[in-house]
């Protein structure tokens, strides 16, 4: 059951990623029913990663916020600190989302506090913030926070991000 749920779980990882958001919430459905039968952690915790992912996608943000506490939990424990950081940050999205605005802010500058390894997920997060400060206080703190992000960015060759800033400048801050 361990290796068929890890099929499962990335065939449905593939679909959430091309946008077949029901399919792949079918999936994981399935995969949780086989997990019952192995307690594989990581296994697990990547489930509800992706389970998280989806629900978030499907418009349940309410449910979102837990699977993917749970995720983080699981995959925390073992060790897996960037997938962790990763459900944290679907978390908080879940957590803006459902209405928290403020609680979302506030978690997301906790996890931004601390050390990420991951430049890509550290970037991620500092993104999320200049929507959540566009949203929240205006696009006067929105551009404070994505001139944060910019000195974060640096010199970076990650094709990525200067799009995406010059995006937000364009359609968000006029």
């Amino acid at each position: 059951p361990r290796v068929h749920a890890a099929i499962l779980l990335d065939a449905a990882s593939s679909e959430l990623t091309m946008g077949y958001v029901e399919s792949a919430y079918d999936k994981l459905l399935t995969c949780r029913s086989l997990l019952e039968h192995t307690s594989h952690p990581y296994v697990m915790g990547r489930s509800y990663l992706e389970e998280a992912r989806a629900l978030l996608a499907l418009g349940h943000y309410g449910e979102s916020v837990g699977v993917s506490g749970e995720a983080s939990r699981a995959l925390r424990m073992l060790g897996h600190e960037g997938s962790a950081t990763i459900a944290e940050l679907i978390m908080v999205l879940g957590m803006f989302l459902s209405g928290d605005i403020d609680e979302a802010c506030d978690f997301l500058d906790a996890i931004l506090a601390r050390d990420i390894a991951n430049d890509m997920t550290r970037w991620q997060g500092l993104a999320t913030r200049v929507f959540f400060f566009w949203h929240r206080d205006g696009a006067e703190a929105a551009a404070e926070a994505l001139e944060r992000f910019c000195e974060d960015l640096g010199d970076t060759t990650d094709a990525l991000w200067p799009p995406v800033v010059m995006w937000v400048r364009e359609h968000l801050l006029g």
